[in-house]
């Protein structure tokens, strides 16, 4: 029984030497593969950089305040003198040089970690990458980093605690945030090259005193779903300089400024979405060049901000100034922006010198109360003419305005000017709480939102002017009473031609209003007039009124407007008579039947009541005249040819539509749905002409077009139905 029991022991002690041995067998190739591979990576690296000593497989750590960590114990590493020298003095600093260290992707380690010291030290032409920190600085004075590639770490070089530091001449590319300072005072950031920081370029949080000179902060980070912050962000900070420094090629903001006592001087900001973001006070820009953003080259709020020698051109918009105080901005060249040169909203007692602002101008907000306060000066030009800004100011005549580029006034009456270009700015005239103003003889054309802006004014009088392509609206009116516009040419503008905003009284009459992109009147108010205007070709409603009461549409010719000739939207008690509202139509002979180019109506009501439409000639609209959600209307002696559908009523109750005439229409009128209690009766529907008459009719159309051109025709025939129309009226009247 016990030779049994050995036996059993001896086969037990067999079975583990044999598993030992075979396991053996498969670990020692793999620790053999695995040295190979490190010699491997080590001979390739030699290879590659061949002056670096590789030191990959530590950390470089030293702590002033744990003996095991000070400076001393990196003579513990072997080869030390390849990459180490001095003794922490002024005069032989330490020196960590020439030293490649690369860690694991996405590593929680930093390269080099110096901390707790205040001896003089160097890093010098190292390259680390692929760790959390390429360097760090923690509770670190009289350092010194040099020309060091620091790539493809969460922060390059970072300083925290740190002060009285030099980092010059280093390489970061591919990191979160490349060179960083946190509490860290009296440090200088000199000619360092920082290209596609994931987040942002250079970062100061809570840091005095700091200079950030001469680096080059490039090509953002970007891809479809994201791009980097910023080129530089700066908060909490005070007297701070940065001086002639490159942030460009695609990040959202060049430059973020929070604190107070900010100088920048000499920066080249281009091609950022937003150039400079600056809240703070006594912020000195001098000699910037903030151009080509995407969106605004400066945007700054606070007060005490001296702007001064600055080149801003090219961005979308210029400088946006808002709860802006106590300012200067003079002698700066802020051109070619898209909207606005400099934007003001309630600007208090800033000064505008000196300026030159072509192709952009000055733009207020809507409300300015503190506007009295500011001086804007002639000495700010557009195109070389000066800007006009007038507050509190009566009896100002043409010798006030001499050759303006822009005119601006706030509370002025009385005042009178003509004769002038106002071309290339944001708004060629701004009037707010004026009164008794007569405008003439101007030429105000190709500005990037108003041609004329008139804000709670009242007697207000624009006359014989020419008021085209610019980018908003012609002429907008916003809250003005008994003011009239007359004998004006307002032409393709890219929104409306006039806009007239809650305003009464109004009086738009003999103008000459095509081709603008929107509407070529547009009305809201109480008393409109729009008497005797041409109005041709505009992408919108010829004459479209919202909310309005007791407005007269009058004596007007509507031709080939792309919506509908005329458009009473909401309100009651108008009045639309004795206009030409025509759009072009074609006839296909093979079938008799008349096409409409477009879906355009001649007269469109919508949810309005008690308005009058009377003696119109409404000719080859889709529809002549289309009730909709409107009741109690009169439609009564008009004279509608060639439209699809002469009068159409859509759940519209109780109208009066009386002695109308129809031709050459498929339905004469129309009732779709819900219509109760509508008047229709006495109204002459002639539908076709005959084949004899529509051929007569074509070659006498021919030779008339032949003769005497389609103007001349369209005159005559209109004449001829006029004179013919008034015929029968007092025919009729003398019958009875």
């Amino acid at each position: 029984m016990k030779s049994k029991k050995h036996y059993k022991d001896k086969l037990l002690l067999l079975i583990i030497i044999i598993i030992f041995f075979y396991i053996s067998s498969f670990s020692l190739p793999i620790t053999l593969k695995s040295e190979k591979i490190k010699n491997e990576k080590q001979r390739f690296h030699e290879k590659l950089y061949p002056s670096y000593e590789n030191l990959s497989h530590i950390e470089i750590v030293v702590d002033g305040s744990d003996p095991s960590k000070n400076w001393s114990s990196l003579t513990l590493i072997p080869n030390y003198e390849d990459w180490f020298t001095g003794d922490g003095t002024w005069g032989n600093p330490f020196i960590i040089h020439d030293v490649f260290m690369e860690k694991e992707e996405y590593s929680y380690l930093n390269c080099i970690t110096i901390k707790n010291t205040n001896d003089f030290f160097q890093i010098v032409n190292c390259l680390l990458t692929r760790s959390n920190r390429g360097i760090l600085l923690d509770n670190v004075s009289n350092g010194k980093l040099f020309n060091n590639n620091c790539t493809y770490h969460s922060s390059g070089i970072e300083l925290i605690n740190s002060h009285s530091n030099i980092i010059s001449g280093n390489y970061l590319y591919s990191h979160g945030y490349g060179i960083t300072l946190i509490n860290s005072n009296n440090n200088t950031i000199y000619a360092n090259t920082l290209k596609e920081s994931y987040a942002y370029g250079i970062v100061l949080e809570n840091c005095d005193y700091n200079m950030i000179l001469n680096n080059n902060i490039t090509d953002a980070y970007s891809d479809e779903d994201f791009s980097s912050f910023g080129g530089m962000w700066i908060n909490n900070c005070n007297n701070t300089l940065l001086d002639q420094n490159l942030i460009t090629d695609g990040y959202q903001v060049g430059i973020t400024i929070i604190g107070d006592n900010i100088t920048l001087l000499e920066n080249e900001v281009l091609f950022n979405y937003y150039g400079v973001l600056i809240d703070g006070t006594y912020i000195d820009l001098i000699g910037n060049s903030v151009n080509f953003n995407t969106n605004t080259g400066i945007l700054c709020s606070g007060k005490f901000f001296n702007f001064s020698k600055n080149i801003i051109s090219n961005n979308m918009y210029g400088i946006s100034c808002s709860s802006f105080s106590n300012s200067n901005i003079s002698s700066n060249e802020i051109i070619d922006n898209e909207y606005y040169g400099i934007y003001f909203e309630d600007p208090e007692n800033c000064s505008l010198i000196d300026n030159q602002l072509d192709n952009g101008g000055i733009l207020f907000s809507e409300d300015n109360p503190k506007i009295i306060s500011n001086r804007i000066d002639d000495s700010n030009t557009i195109d070389g003419k000066p800007v006009y800004f007038y507050v509190n100011k009566t009896n100002l005549n043409p010798n006030n305005f001499d050759n303006g580029g822009q005119i601006i006034l706030f509370n002025c009456s009385n005042v009178e000017f003509s004769d002038l270009f106002l071309n290339n700015t944001c708004v060629g005239i701004s009037l707010k709480f004026c009164s008794n103003i007569l405008i003439s003889n101007l030429n105000v054309s190709e500005n990037n939102y108003y041609g004329i802006y008139v804000k709670e004014s009242q007697n207000v009088t624009i006359l014989n002017s020419n008021v085209k392509d610019n980018t908003i609206n012609g002429f907008y009116l916003k809250s003005c009473q008994n003011s009239s516009i007359k004998f004006n040419r307002i032409n393709s503008n890219f929104e409306n031609g006039i806009f007239a905003e809650t305003s009464d009284n109004i009086t738009i009459k003999s103008n000459s209003i095509n081709y603008n992109i929107g509407n070529g009147i547009s009305i809201s108010g109480k008393n409109a007039k729009v008497i005797e205007n041409t109005i041709n070709r505009n992408k919108e409603v010829g004459v479209n009124l919202i909310h309005c009461i007791y407005g007269k549409i009058s004596g007007n010719t509507i031709f080939n407007n792309s919506n509908h000739g005329i458009a009473l939207n909401w309100g009651s008690d108008n009045t639309i008579i004795d206009n030409i509202i025509l759009h072009h139509a074609e006839k296909n002979l093979a079938d008799s039947e008349y096409f409409i180019l477009v879906d355009q109506y001649g007269v469109y009501l919508y949810s309005t009541s008690d308005n009058l439409i009377y003696d119109n000639i409404i000719n080859y609209n889709e529809r002549g005249i289309f009730i909709d959600h409107s009741n109690f209307n009169f439609i009564t002696e008009n004279y509608l040819v060639g439209n699809s559908g002469g009068i159409s009523l859509d759940y519209s109750d109780y109208n009066n539509i009386t002695y109308n005439t129809f031709k050459l229409t498929d339905e004469c009128i129309f009732l779709l749905r819900s219509c109760d209690g509508n008047i229709i009766e006495n109204n002459n529907c002639i539908r076709t002409p005959g084949l004899f008459g529509l051929l007569t009719g074509s070659l006498l159309l021919y030779i008339l077009l032949i003769s005497i051109g389609p103007i001349s025709v369209i005159t005559v025939g209109l004449l001829l139905v006029r004179k013919k129309r008034k015929a029968k009226k007092l025919m009729k009247e003398s019958s009875n």
